[in-house]
């Protein structure tokens, strides 16, 4: 039976839990690193569907594109029909924070 860090096992002393309390709310304050991975490109959302990280739609981001506010990224093996257009989630933030300047 694995001994779980928040629950010590069978020695229930209390210093050892505010010990571990604590030292739960001071990464919690302060994470030592990232608490969670962000991709460098996203795929473009299936038709109906939105995107994982920002909840865009598909014609959203063509929108985006055709007016030159974001480039992406299109890969595709030669001799392939079909390939993936790549959405550069940095070039995603940028966009959503110049819109929300020219709004404010």
């Amino acid at each position: 039976m694995m001994k779980s860090p928040i629950h010590p096992a069978k020695s229930n002393s209390r210093d050892r839990i505010e010990s571990l309390v604590s030292e739960l709310m001071a990464e919690a304050k302060n994470p030592t690193g990232p608490t969670q991975i962000q991709p460098e490109y996203i795929r473009m959302p299936k038709p109906r569907q939105r995107d994982p990280i920002f909840g865009l739609t598909r014609a959203f981001y063509y929108k985006a594109e055709a007016d030159g506010l974001i480039r992406f990224k299109r890969i595709r093996l030669s001799g392939s029909r079909a390939g993936a257009t790549l959405i550069p989630v940095e070039a995603v933030k940028a966009m959503i924070n110049r819109l929300a300047e020219e709004v404010a």
